[in-house]
């Protein structure tokens, strides 16, 4: 097996760069949502949703729907949004003991 998986990994190409972001979301009234990339960041909690979550709180650039620039800001370690509106962000928050919750918070757009 071992010289399998070897010829394997010499036979694979690998990107040279990390991608700079991971998640793009796009909230109820047109803006996008860019979450910094951090791969050591990255969990997959297990349940219906199957959704991505982060170890530690993750960056999201939030630009208007003409493109413009609107600010960065961190969510929750644990947190994944799901819904974003004009003045929230709802989603899946889950706790060390693997206790799935869902939170709410409020946003201030300048």
């Amino acid at each position: 097996m071992r010289a399998y998986w070897s010829r394997l990994a010499d036979q694979s190409e690998f990107a040279p760069e990390l991608p700079a972001f991971s998640t793009l979301l796009v909230d109820r009234t047109g803006h996008l949502w860019v979450r910094e990339y951090h791969p050591e960041e990255e969990t997959y909690r297990p349940g219906p949703l199957s959704i991505r979550t982060f170890s530690r709180p993750a960056r999201w650039g939030v630009f208007t729907p003409a493109g413009g620039w609107l600010g960065r800001l961190e969510l929750p370690a644990g947190f994944t949004p799901l819904d974003i509106g004009a003045d929230y962000v709802a989603g899946l928050w889950g706790n060390a003991d693997d206790e799935e919750f869902i939170r709410f918070y409020r946003l201030s757009k300048p």
